[in-house]
Order: C-alpha cells, then sequence, then structure tokens
C-alpha cells in the first residue's frame, strides 16, 4: 500500500519532466491495444490486450493531468512570487537560460531604465567587459548547486548578485545596488544587512576579506596601476609591510628579468590571462624571494588583479648551489683540459732549460736568463696545480700524516708569509690521530688558510692553528653536508680579523671569486682548498661575523698510526748500479714531441739506449720483434688510440716484470687503477725537471723485481 502512496505523490513531479509528445505516445499506445483486443478472437488475448490497453490509457490520462496541474501551480506560484517582489527595493529579474528578460520589478525598471523585451548583458554592461559571459557562468552554476551568488566593486560601485533556478528553465536575479557584504538569504528576503565598513586604503574591496585575511597563504589585490588595494596578514608578514599605507607592488619588488610594472601592464591589458614571476624583496638588500602569481580573469572585469605570494626563499638558495655545483663541474673539466696541455708544455719548456744548463755554469751570461725561465717555469707550473686541485683531477699520493710532524715541518714558512705584525699559535690537542692525504697538498692547505687569514688582519694580530680528534657516534649534518658517523680529527684556523659577511659566506669557494681588490688575488685560493678537501674524503666548514673573525675547520677521518717501515739495504753499491744502469734499454712512448725529444735526452745522457714511439700503437709494432727485451717502459697515460695502461695491458704477459714508468698532467680515476692493476708501476706527474725524470728513472730500474 506504502508503493503506491509514494507513486501518487512523486508521479506530478516525474511527469513535469516528461515532455508532452512522450505522454502522448502513452496513451495513443493505450489506445492501440485495445483496439488490438476487441479484435482479437481469444477470449484470453483479448482480455489481456484490453486490460494492459486501459492501464496505459489511464496511465498517461493521469500523468498528462498531473503535468499541467503542477505546470497551473507554478503558474500561480510565479504569479504570487511576481506580486510580493514588485514593491521590493531590492532589483528582482526573471530571465530564460539565454539571458532574455521575461520581466521585473519596479526598482530594476527604475534602475536600469529597462525596457522588456530586453537582454541581461544589456543592463549588466556598465559593470562587466563581458556581460554575456558573466550571465552564462552564473546561469550554468545556478543550474549546477541551485543557486549562484557574486559580489563585484568597481569605481566605488557595489553589487551583490544571487540567481535562483525556477521551472522551465528560467532564473530569477536579484541585484542588491548598495549593500556589498549582504548575506544570500534564501529568496525572498527584504532583510539586507547593513553595508560593509569601508577598509582604509582599499579602493575596491570584495566581501570575503575577512576570510581571507587569516588565510596563511599570502594574498593581495592591485588595481591595473598596479597599486595594492587589499593585502591580508600572510602577505604583510612576507612584503614586510609594517605601517597601513599600501605602496605600489613595484615599490616592494623588483624583477628578475623585466619591470614589475611592465609585467603587470601585461596582465591588466589580458595580453597574458596569468602568469608566475620569481620576484626579490627591495628593502635592506634582502636575500628574500617570493613567487607571485598574477590572475587576471575572471577578476579583470571587476577593475582588480589577484595576488598570491609564496616564499620561494630556500628553493632559490638550492638552485643556486645546484647551479654553482654545475658550473664548478663544468670549470673544473675546463680546467683539467687546459691544465693536462699546459704540463706537456711547461714539462718541455723546464726540461729543455735544464738540459741548456748543464752546459751553462753561474759565470756563464747566459746563466741569469736561463734561471728566470726555470723560476717562471715553476710559478706556472704551481698555477696549473691549482687548476688540478680546482677540478679535483690531480693524482694524489696518499699516505697517512702525523699532524704533529708535518705542521711543525711547515711552521718555519708559515710563520715567514704571516710578517711580523701577525702571531701564529699552534695548540694540539692530546692523542690527536693521523689522518690520510697529500703531504704536499695539505701543505698547500695549511699554506692557503694562513694567507688568507693574514690578510683579513691588517692592523696585525693572532692566527690560530689547533688540532684535535673528535667522535661523532650520531654524524653531523651541517649546510645540507652530513658526515657519517665515525671519529674525526679536526683541523682549525681562526683569526681575529674583519671577517666576512654573511651574504658572501656562501660565495667564498667559488672560483675566481675573491674579496680582495683587483690584483691581489686570482680568488683560485679557497676553490683550490675546497678541492684537495674533498678530494681527500674530507669535508671542510667556515663560521665567521663580520668585524670579529672567521674560522675554518677541516673534518678528516682519523687513522690509526701508521707502522714504521723498516729500511732494506741494498747489496750493489750505487756506483756498481750506476753503471749497469748506463746500458738499460728503455721504450719511449710520448706523443708530445717537445716532451719525447726532452725525455730521449735526458734518458741519453744518462747511458741508456732509448726507443722511442709517439702513440701505443707503435709501440705495439716496436715490440712484434721478440728480440727487443726493453729494461723499462716509459709512457704517457693519455694519448690518441691506446692510452699508457691499456697497450701495457696487452704486453704485460710477455713482460710481467718489466718496471713501468706512467707520465701524465692529471690522471682520470679509470686510468689510475689501470695502473693499480699493473705491478712494478710507478707515477711521474708533469711538468718534471730532469733531476726528477732521471733519478724516477734509475730508481724504477734499482728496484727489486716484485711479484705480480
Amino acid at each position: 500500500m506504502s508503493r503506491f502512496v509514494s507513486l501518487g505523490r512523486d508521479l506530478p513531479l516525474m511527469a513535469e519532466a516528461v515532455p508532452n509528445s512522450a505522454l502522448a505516445a502513452l496513451a495513443s499506445s493505450g489506445v492501440v491495444l485495445g483496439l488490438l483486443g476487441l479484435l482479437s478472437a481469444s477470449a484470453v488475448t483479448s482480455l489481456a490486450y484490453v486490460s494492459a490497453g486501459t492501464a496505459l490509457l489511464l496511465l498517461g490520462g493521469v500523468a498528462w493531468g498531473a503535468k499541467h496541474l503542477m505546470g497551473a501551480i507554478r503558474t500561480r506560484d510565479k504569479r504570487r512570487l511576481m506580486q510580493l517582489l514588485g514593491g521590493s527595493g531590492a532589483a528582482y529579474i526573471l530571465a530564460d537560460e539565454d539571458g532574455h528578460i521575461l520581466w521585473q520589478n519596479s526598482a530594476a525598471a527604475t534602475h536600469f531604465g529597462s525596457d522588456i523585451p530586453c537582454d541581461l548583458s544589456a543592463i549588466l554592461s556598465d559593470m562587466h567587459a563581458n556581460p554575456d559571459g558573466f550571465v552564462t557562468r552564473m546561469h550554468d552554476l545556478a543550474c549546477a548547486t541551485d543557486s549562484a551568488d557574486h559580489h563585484l566593486a568597481l569605481h566605488n560601485t557595489h553589487r551583490a548578485y544571487h540567481v535562483a533556478k525556477l521551472g522551465d528553465a528560467q532564473f530569477l536575479w536579484r541585484i542588491d545596488l548598495e549593500n556589498l557584504s549582504a548575506p544570500s538569504a534564501p529568496l525572498p528576503d527584504e532583510n539586507p544587512a547593513p553595508p560593509a565598513p569601508h577598509i582604509q586604503n582599499t579602493a575596491a574591496q570584495p566581501d570575503d576579506t575577512q576570510h581571507l585575511q587569516t588565510l596563511p597563504v599570502g594574498l593581495a589585490h592591485i588595481n591595473i596601476e598596479g597599486q595594492l588595494t587589499y593585502v591580508n596578514d600572510e602577505a604583510r608578514r612576507l612584503l614586510g609591510m609594517r605601517d597601513t599605507c599600501l605602496p605600489r607592488l613595484s615599490d616592494l619588488l623588483e624583477g628578475l628579468g623585466r619591470p614589475v610594472a611592465e609585467w603587470i601592464a601585461d596582465i591588466a591589458a589580458g595580453r597574458i590571462a596569468r602568469s608566475t614571476e620569481v620576484l626579490r624583496l627591495k628593502q635592506n638588500f634582502s636575500e628574500t624571494y617570493l613567487k607571485v602569481t598574477l590572475t587576471a580573469p575572471p577578476f579583470a572585469e571587476a577593475g582588480f588583479i589577484v595576488v598570491v605570494f609564496s616564499d620561494v626563499t630556500e628553493l632559490k638558495s638550492l638552485e643556486a648551489k645546484f647551479s654553482q655545483s654545475q658550473k664548478m663541474q663544468a670549470i673544473g673539466q675546463l680546467a683539467g683540459g687546459v691544465a693536462h696541455d699546459f704540463n706537456n708544455l711547461l714539462t718541455a719548456i723546464s726540461g729543455h732549460c735544464d738540459l741548456l744548463l748543464l752546459r751553462h755554469d753561474r759565470s756563464d751570461l747566459d746563466f741569469p736568463d736561463l734561471m728566470q725561465i726555470q723560476q717562471n717555469t715553476n710559478r706556472a707550473a704551481a698555477l696549473v696545480r691549482q687548476l688540478l686541485a680546482l677540478s679535483r683531477q690531480q693524482t694524489l699520493k696518499f699516505e697517512t700524516l702525523d699532524l704533529h710532524e708535518t705542521i711543525e715541518d711547515v711552521t718555519h714558512l708559515l710563520n715567514r708569509l704571516v710578517g711580523e705584525k701577525v702571531t701564529l699559535t699552534l695548540r694540539h690537542g692530546t692523542d690527536v690521530a693521523p689522518i690520510r692525504s697529500d703531504k704536499r697538498q695539505f701543505e698547500q692547505i695549511l699554506m692557503n688558510l694562513v694567507v688568507n687569514a693574514r690578510d683579513a688582519l691588517p692592523m696585525g694580530g693572532e692566527i690560530r692553528i689547533e688540532t684535535e680528534t673528535r667522535p661523532l657516534p650520531q654524524g653531523l649534518t651541517r649546510e645540507n653536508v652530513q658526515l657519517p658517523p665515525g671519529t674525526y680529527t679536526l683541523i682549525t684556523i681562526s683569526d681575529d680579523g674583519v671577517g666576512i659577511p654573511q651574504a658572501l659566506i656562501g660565495k667564498v669557494f667559488e672560483p675566481f671569486f675573491t674579496t680582495k681588490r683587483q690584483g691581489e688575488g686570482t680568488g683560485l685560493g679557497l676553490s683550490t682548498v675546497y678541492g684537495i678537501v674533498k678530494q681527500s674524503g674530507g669535508y671542510i666548514f667556515v663560521d665567521s661575523e663580520e668585524g670579529v673573525g672567521a674560522s675554518f675547520t677541516l673534518y678528516f677521518a682519523a687513522q690509526k698510526p701508521a707502522p714504521p717501515v723498516p729500511e732494506t739495504p741494498t747489496r750493489d753499491s750505487l756506483h756498481n748500479t750506476a753503471l749497469h744502469l748506463r746500458h738499460a734499454l728503455i721504450l719511449l712512448v710520448e706523443d708530445e714531441t717537445p716532451v719525447r725529444s726532452f725525455a730521449a735526452r735526458a734518458l741519453e745522457l744518462q747511458g741508456h739506449k732509448v726507443l722511442e714511439a709517439d702513440c701505443g700503437e707503435a709501440a705495439l709494432d716496436i715490440l712484434t720483434d721478440h728480440t727487443i727485451r726493453p729494461d723499462c717502459f716509459v709512457t704517457d697515460v693519455i694519448m690518441p688510440g691506446l692510452d699508457g695502461p691499456s697497450w701495457i695491458a696487452e704486453i704485460r704477459d710477455r713482460f710481467p716484470e718489466t718496471p713501468v714508468i706512467f707520465m701524465s698532467g692529471y690522471a682520470e680515476d679509470s686510468r689510475v687503477a689501470a695502473q693499480a692493476r699493473i705491478s712494478n708501476a710507478t707515477f711521474l706527474g708533469k711538468p718534471f725537471s730532469l733531476a726528477e725524470f732521471t733519478q724516477t728513472v734509475n730508481a724504477q730500474l734499482r728496484e727489486p723485481v716484485k711479484a705480480a
């Protein structure tokens, strides 16, 4: 029974949604079924058709009546609604889905002065740049949610719209012409809320500012000239605004590529609908960056642009560090390639200079000139070593260093560097563990940091070098660097000098960056230190306060003391060994002709016989003669075609015990690893002098044979 009651209650609403043609078809189907039943010969079939036809006819008739009944009720309700709203002070307009006005009350006719028939777009064009689009959006929203609200402020004129969907695709518009912040009450509502209070320094203020004021997102409104008209609390904090005055946006922020005013003009003119830029605060040389998004439509028709702020300072810092790491990597690769070529040139210059010095003593007129060439070659070699340290492509000879001995050995040089007005103080902790590094490069680290500290003490002062061993069971996180747990030996070089400004601390390790005057520094000192420390597996951090001083702290993994190496006495005297070495056969492989020429002459002066090759393939061709059995191989590491380790590996089974000397301006990790797999091999870095070259070759020839 309840099912039929529910059907009877819902049938009028269901029938109203059914088209008239469908109801007519339903009734016609009932008549046809009834006629078929009357013409049927079978009594049972006739009864069934007549019953079905009667049911369809009754259902169609009832639905038809219900539909027209509901239409009459709605028409009556609309008439009563129009009578009720006719004398209202608010403007009410009844329009169809296309925006054609079907009815309006006296307040709407008085204010808008419109005659029916008319379109909504005609009476809304004074406040909207695109009235047709606005009407369509409001109707679509009302269809989706039964009602729609919109508030508008422009040229001190405030409007609030409320649109309700009625039947037959009609919409009732209520336009509040005075109260901007009136709540959207159910229709009809004749009790308007009091007008919203005027907010100082705002030309056009939407009604939802009370809700926006405490949002944790920076929001603001600007007019088409870029003047701020509304700023919520979060935006004030991000912009650093402390007074009530609302300036132009371009007075607070500066663009990174073009003026802010030009960007706003593009948005206001509609050339860009929505745009995002990263801008920087202007005041006090701030390093604060804000991501600023400007959105014009649908707000452009209201005369203001919505601005959204978010702080991206940390993101910009990470981007800068990533960009800097890429720049340092590119500079390192360039420096490594240039250094390799320079080392070849310096080797040839230094070597031939040494050959000339063999024929000139101090009484010779050319001797001072040759010494100048040699000294300047050594200076150039030192600069190339800095470039290699910067690029981390130098070959380091790691050993366990006792800091007491290592620092004491270089103290006399450091005292000469700091001068008389600066005092150098050493403070060693108890039981300081050794570190593992290249001794020569570690001394370079100390000298660079001490010279840097000396330059920060123009009036004199004290430079402190302190060492200690510190366990870090939890590791250490600092400046986006994670030190793994372990025990570390710390070396700290500090001073009480002028210090480093906070804005420049992040740049001190950049190549070619210097705070010194032009001509007083190359900008490679600290970047060289950074490269050596990182290549040695260590870490370096800087602490500084302007006017107070600076402190550089190095972290190296603590090592166990190295066991003493007993000296092995040689059976043969040096004289007999030297006589034996005069008859050695050496295969020299070097692609640079000047270097190969110098090396061959140096070996021949020692009494050795030299076979020369300009590449690895040429060396293999020489060794196809099985009667040739060299006593030593001297080869460059990097050459066109087969490199040094590669061609040595091909003939190592034939000459498993022959000593090998690898030469190179720098050695990549893969080539160093290849060298390590070859027994009885040593490395000689370019540039080298005549004495260094001959001593290395003779030492390899004297070295007792090692098992592979």
